[in-house]
C-alpha cells in the first residue's frame, strides 16, 4: 500500500486524512443520504400554483420591508 507522507494513503488533507472515506465522521451521512430519500410525488397543478402563489406574497411583503429600511437608512443621513 502507498502512503503520502504524514496524510496516509487516503486522499485529503484534513484531520481525518489517515482514515479511508468511509470510516470518517459524517461520511456515512453524506454518503447514504441522496440514496435512502423516498421519491416525491410530483404536485398537482392546484398545488403548485397555491404554493406558487404563498411565495409570491412572501417575497413582496420582503421585498417592501427592504425597500422600506432602505428608505429609512437614506432619509436618516
Amino acid at each position: 500500500m502507498w502512503w503520502r507522507g504524514p496524510y496516509g494513503p487516503w486522499p485529503g488533507h484534513g484531520p481525518w486524512s489517515h482514515l479511508p472515506p468511509w470510516m470518517r465522521p459524517g461520511w456515512y451521512l453524506w454518503w447514504a443520504a441522496p440514496q435512502t430519500a423516498a421519491p416525491v410525488a410530483p404536485w398537482s397543478r392546484e398545488a403548485e400554483l397555491q404554493y406558487l402563489e404563498s411565495l409570491k406574497s412572501y417575497l413582496q411583503e420582503t421585498l417592501r420591508r427592504v425597500e422600506e429600511r432602505i428608505n429609512e437608512l437614506k432619509s436618516s443621513k
